[in-house]
């Protein structure tokens, strides 16, 4: 529920329109992100990510922006703290808190907690004397190898429409050179596909950017007025239901009945 306000909010500022509604809708509905109700870091680590984004855009909307950044560097902060890969994410909030004023001193504001809270880990691993510990439980499982086209795989057959509705989307905003969009998602696939080992539920980073995708590519073939306004209305409502009773089927199987 908090992943889908934060997800409304930050489209609701970046690009206005139904897109705030829709992408928010695809991310509640959509299958694939019953994922997010299994006990993972990776679901703990999003609202971290969404927060701080949403901070740093409202950073860009008030007098009080540093006091703004530093929460958001605070909140990032957290994320990898929690689990590393969401470092990935400082490009796309660096580079909305860098666009509104051109300041490198707000990136710097934004890079100090960012760095220093994720830092305690290993510092406290110093102190303990178990550096050699800490250094081999975070490369471990760089030593094992798998590819990225197996998560794709995965998540084609589980959930074909957010497949191609959020990957149509993401190219739609390479085509306009959308770099929120870019800046969130590229960064991570890159790093994704760069480490030994990966799972489907790692993609759990990229989920909310490739239903913002979606949500604009529909608010764009809406805009363009391709087709009628009612054609349209109609295929929203399909994505939806189909989505809704996915889901619902989903969630409520019964998977201790023997």
């Amino acid at each position: 529920v908090l992943d889908t306000f934060l997800i409304y909010k930050i489209v609701q500022i970046r690009y206005g329109g139904i897109a705030p509604f829709l992408s928010a809708s695809l991310f509640a509905v959509l299958p694939f992100t019953w994922i997010f109700k299994r006990i993972l870091l990776d679901s703990i680590v999003v609202p971290f990510v969404l927060g701080s984004i949403l901070l740093a855009f409202y950073s860009t909307k008030i007098k009080q922006k540093r006091v703004l950044i530093i929460l958001s560097g605070c909140l990032l902060g957290l994320a990898v703290f929690t689990k590393i890969p969401a470092f990935t994410i400082i490009f796309v909030v660096a580079w909305i808190v860098y666009t509104d004023r051109k300041k490198f001193s707000d990136v710097l504001l934004l890079l100090i907690p960012f760095l220093l809270i994720p830092l305690m880990w290993p510092a406290n691993a110093i102190a303990l004397d178990q550096f050699d510990l800490w250094q081999k439980g975070v490369l471990w499982q760089a030593q094992r190898t798998n590819s990225i086209l197996d998560i794709f795989g995965f998540f084609a057959v589980i959930d074909p429409m957010m497949f191609v509705l959020g990957l149509s989307g993401i190219t739609l905003a390479a085509v306009r050179r959308d770099k929120f969009l870019l800046l969130w998602f590229i960064p991570f696939v890159v790093f994704l596909s760069a480490i030994g080992y990966k799972q489907y539920f790692h993609w759990m980073m990229v989920i909310p950017v490739m239903c913002i995708a979606a949500g604009i590519l529909i608010e764009s073939i809406r805009k363009s007025r391709i087709i009628k306004k009612s054609v349209h209305v109609g295929i929203i409502a399909m994505i939806l239901i189909f989505g809704f009773v996915s889901t619902t089927l989903l969630i409520i199987n019964d998977i201790s009945h023997n």
